[in-house]
């Protein structure tokens, strides 16, 4: 399914090869079946790459901070309540994007009001 570009099966299969599980782990096809789900929409697989690119947690162990934000931008423009928690703190502390207290309360409110607790708090 995920050959045939389903993007829910290109996620799955993204996050067993991550993790290793039922599959050896790796990370650099991992990685290309998130993009291959988040290029098609899907917010979760955006949210996820975002996550990943944030950490740095690559195939080539490299944080990416303005691409971050633009897959947790994706995702947070589709009310992904945990994309837009993370673009709430990107903005607040000028990783990825221009610092903006502005948009940081904005994206983190957004969160809040879908009840995501770490949103909640951070307001």
């Amino acid at each position: 399914a995920a050959e045939q570009g389903h993007a829910k099966a290109q996620l799955a299969l993204a996050e067993l090869l991550f993790a290793g599980r039922d599959a050896p782990k790796d990370r650099a096809l991992s990685e290309q079946w998130f993009l291959r789900a988040a290029t098609q929409g899907d917010a979760e697989a955006q949210h996820r790459l975002a996550v990943i690119l944030q950490l740095g947690q690559t195939a080539a162990r490299e944080q990416d901070y303005q691409a971050a934000a633009g897959w947790a931008r994706a995702a947070a423009e589709q009310g992904h309540a945990g994309a837009q928690a993370i673009l709430g703190v990107m903005y607040y502390k000028g990783v990825g994007v221009v610092q903006s207290d502005e948009a940081a309360v904005a994206w983190t409110a957004r969160a809040a009001e879908q009840g995501l607790a770490e949103a909640e708090y951070n307001q």
